[in-house]
C-alpha cells in the first residue's frame, strides 16, 4: 500500500477509533486488488485508477470527514467490475441470477385509440347528443334549402390518478440481482391493467374515468335470427352492422381470453378450424376488425367499436419513483418504490361503441 494511503488511514485513525478496524479492511482489499492479472502479476497503475483516485478523493474530503463523519468515494475503475462494497468485504454478483417481471398480458387497449397529451387536470368534450341531418335536392332555384339542427353538450372529465407502491429494504435492492427491474417493470404492468379495466367498465365515481360500457349502445339482439344459430363471430358481426347503420366503422373488438378461444376453436362440418389452425398464426382479427383480448372484460361480455369515437389523453406518462422519505423509512433502512401515471379516455361520440352482456346465449 502506497505511503499517501497509510498516511490518510492515520490520519483517520487517530480523528476516529471506531473506525480502526473498518479501514484496515479496506487497506488489505485495496492490497488485494492492485495484485491481479495472469500469473499474479501486479497491476501498473496511472492516475486514472481506481486506486489513485481512492487517495486523491481522500485527501481532498478529509475536511469533510472531520466536519460531517462521512466520505463519498467515487472510483469508476472499481464500479466497472460490477464488485459491491458490504459488510463482509467485496464480492462479484452472480450473473445468472435475477428476478424478471417480463413475460406477462400486454394490454393492448389504450393503443387503439389516437393519444394526444392533456394541457390540465381535465378535459371538456362537446357533442351532438341529437341530430336531425336531412339534406334535400333544391328543388327549384330560389327555394329555401333544407335545414338540419343538433343538440350539443358540453362536459368535462377530470383525469385520474392510477398509482400503487411497494416497500423493500435496501439491502435487497442491494442484494437480489434484478430486483430494482422487476419491480419497475410490474408496477408499470399494473398500472396498464387498471387503466385497461377502467377505460372498459369504470364508472366515474371516487377518482376513476367513465369507462366505455357506461355510454355504449346496448347491442341490438333483432339483428340477429335465432333460428338461423350463431356463433361468436355473428355476435360480432351483428354489432359491426349496428355501428354502421349509426354512421360509424367498426374496426375492433373487446373480449376476454376465453371467448377468443371460442372463436378461434370454432370447426366447420368437416371438423376443420375456421380460423387459422394448431399449427398455423393466427391473427387477432375477425371481419377486418381487431380483436383485443383483455382479461378485464368478462367472459359474458363483448365490446365493437370505432376507435376514431375516442382519445387517450395522457397527463403524466406512466413515472416510477423511488425514495425512502416514507413514514419511518430513512431509520429502517427501507425504500418505497411508486408506479404512477394520469390519463383518460375522452369519448368523443359515446354512440361509437356497441355492448353486449352475452356471449353464452341466444341474442333473441
Amino acid at each position: 500500500m502506497s505511503t499517501e494511503i497509510q498516511s490518510v488511514l492515520s490520519e483517520i485513525k487517530t480523528g476516529i477509533v471506531a473506525f480502526d478496524s473498518r479501514f484496515d479492511g479496506l487497506q488489505k482489499q485495496f492490497d488485494d486488488l492492485q495484485v491481479r492479472g495472469a500469473g499474479g502479476q501486479r497491476m501498473l497503475q496511472t492516475p486514472e485508477d481506481g486506486i489513485a483516485s481512492f487517495v486523491k478523493q481522500l485527501g481532498e474530503q478529509r475536511g469533510d470527514f472531520d466536519r460531517l463523519r462521512r466520505l463519498v468515494i467515487k472510483t469508476p475503475s472499481l464500479l466497472e467490475t460490477k464488485a459491491t462494497i458490504t459488510s463482509t468485504g467485496l464480492y462479484t454478483a452472480d450473473p445468472s441470477a435475477g428476478v424478471h417481471g417480463a413475460g406477462r398480458l400486454n394490454y393492448e387497449l389504450r393503443d387503439i385509440f389516437r393519444s394526444s397529451p392533456a394541457g390540465s387536470g381535465s378535459v371538456f368534450n362537446v357533442r351532438s347528443t341529437v341530430e336531425s341531418t336531412s339534406p334535400t335536392s333544391q328543388a327549384t332555384e330560389g327555394l329555401a334549402k333544407a335545414e338540419s339542427s343538433y343538440t350539443l353538450t358540453g362536459e368535462t372529465a377530470s383525469i385520474p390518478t392510477v398509482a400503487h407502491y411497494v416497500n423493500v429494504s435496501r439491502q435487497a435492492m442491494d442484494d437480489v440481482v434484478g430486483l430494482g427491474e422487476f419491480l419497475r417493470t410490474v408496477l408499470i404492468w399494473g398500472l396498464r391493467r387498471e387503466a385497461e379495466r377502467q377505460m372498459i367498465s369504470g364508472d366515474g365515481t371516487a377518482g376513476t374515468m367513465e369507462g366505455i360500457t357506461a355510454t355504449a349502445r346496448t347491442f341490438d339482439t333483432t339483428i340477429l335470427t335465432p333460428s338461423a344459430g350463431f356463433k361468436i363471430a355473428d355476435l360480432l358481426a351483428a354489432a359491426a352492422c349496428q355501428l354502421s347503420e349509426n354512421g360509424y366503422t367498426a374496426d375492433f373488438f373487446i373480449v376476454h381470453p376465453r371467448t377468443w378461444l371460442r372463436a378461434i376453436l370454432t370447426k366447420d362440418s368437416q371438423g376443420q378450424y375456421i380460423i387459422g389452425g394448431p399449427q398455423s398464426a393466427v391473427t387477432r382479427q375477425m371481419w377486418a376488425m381487431k380483436a383485443v383480448v383483455s382479461d378485464q372484460i368478462a367472459t359474458t361480455r363483448f365490446i365493437v367499436g370505432d376507435s376514431n369515437a375516442a382519445m387517450l389523453r395522457p397527463r403524466m406518462e406512466a413515472t416510477v419513483d423511488i425514495s425512502d422519505s416514507h413514514d419511518q423509512n430513512y431509520v429502517k433502512n427501507l425504500l418505497t418504490i411508486r408506479g404512477e401515471e394520469r390519463l383518460v379516455l375522452q369519448k368523443l361520440r359515446p354512440d361509437g361503441f356497441v355492448y353486449s352482456a352475452s356471449t353464452t346465449t341466444s341474442p333473441a
